[in-house]
């Protein structure tokens, strides 16, 4: 199971509180999340969960499956209508 954070230069600034350090399994860029996972998750941050989206997408018996968190669904539903972004696109940018 893989956690997707955000990466540090692609984070929110000021950072949502409260937040979580970590380190991509995959780059070792510091990582962000809102949520604490266990210690033998591995998160990778999201430009790296993109390209692992991209080669499950080629190979075809690999399933990437996306869940977002209520809360953060929340949050993000809240940002697209503030600034009048459709919530689908809004979302969709969010996990690119």
């Amino acid at each position: 199971m893989f956690v997707m954070g955000t990466r540090w230069d692609l984070a929110p600034h000021p950072l949502p509180k409260p937040f979580f350090s970590h380190i991509c399994g995959t780059c070792k860029a510091t990582t962000y999340t809102e949520k604490e996972f266990p210690e033998d998750a591995t998160v990778i941050c999201n430009v790296c969960a993109s390209a692992a989206s991209e080669q499950a997408d080629a190979a075809t018996n690999t399933l990437f499956v996306w869940d977002v968190p209520p809360d953060l669904l929340g949050r993000l539903i809240r940002e697209a209508q503030v600034k009048g972004i459709p919530p689908e696109n809004y979302i969709i940018g969010f996990l690119e």
